[in-house]
């Protein structure tokens, strides 16, 4: 990397930080969705395979309610790993647990870059740098919507999942598969089914690249990618099973919930989102 490439890039992280730096100083909790989230991962820091909003559930268990649970499983666990780093660096201190989230920024926005260096040089400079003064991402990643740090964690997945498949398409390189349907099974335990929203981008590139010989070889890299995923995902459910069996059972009937059903009035046309 030469010093003019060395400029840009840490250029385009202090803009990252500097804009975001207001709001993560703000010492005011953000009322949806940070105040849920940083409790839940309070209570993981003393309990990381059970994250929950109450430490023993004070109201009878609820299947249409989001917060009448006894696991917080309206976000997957993966999410809440950064803000558990901070809260056990720093305990309490909300600074320090937004800056965690500030971390997963940077190395979404490196990533974001490695993935345009694959076309050029230009392509890598102003990718990263639009995506870090996007307005819609940095309101996601200091909280400002009901949208926060959990996603912006989502956001670091997707994006990484991206750039392996972009390898993939580029060089053949099956590893870079596989590494994708790593980081798609990672995202998937941060926000579950959102980000399915991508695998048509997956589908697309493993019939565009021609990186396989024959129908039959595609087939068996199609169940390789699909057992890694289920390798990633099931220990959690079964985990869920055997410990908490009613929550996994209310989790599962309505994980499509969110894109089938209006909750807490939050409606509107076609495009609603």
């Amino acid at each position: 990397m030469d010093y003019k490439t060395k400029f840009f890039v840490i250029s385009m992280l202090l803009i990252a930080i500097l804009i975001r730096l207001p709001f993560i100083l703000d010492k005011k909790i953000q009322k949806w969705d940070e105040c849920y989230h940083l409790l839940v991962a309070k209570n993981m820091a003393t309990n990381q395979f059970n994250p929950s909003l109450y430490q023993k559930l004070p109201i009878e268990l609820d299947c249409k309610q989001w917060a009448r649970n006894n696991v917080w499983l309206s976000k997957g666990p993966i999410g809440f790993i950064p803000l558990v780093i901070g809260y056990k660096i720093a305990h309490s201190n909300l600074i320090v647990m937004r800056l965690m989230t500030l971390i997963v920024v940077l190395f979404t926005l490196v990533i974001v870059y490695k993935a345009g260096q694959l076309f050029s040089q230009t392509t890598a400079f102003l990718s990263s740098l639009l995506a870090g003064i996007n307005g819609l991402f940095m309101c996601i990643s200091t909280a400002r919507l009901s949208s926060d740090h959990i996603e912006t964690v989502f956001v670091f997945f997707a994006s990484l999942f991206m750039w392996f498949l972009l390898e993939f398409s580029i060089k053949k390189n099956k590893n870079f598969l596989f590494l994708s349907i790593l980081a798609f099974g990672m995202a998937f335990l941060v926000k579950w089914i959102a980000i399915f929203l991508l695998l048509p981008s997956f589908l697309i590139v493993l019939y565009l690249s021609k990186a396989f010989k024959d129908f039959y070889v595609l087939i068996k890299y199609c169940l390789t990618c699909l057992i890694i995923f289920l390798i990633i995902t099931l220990p959690y459910f079964l985990y869920l099973y055997l410990n908490h069996f009613d929550d996994f059972i209310c989790f599962f009937g309505r994980i499509f919930s969110p894109i089938t059903s209006v909750i807490e009035g939050h409606s509107g046309n076609f495009f609603f989102t």
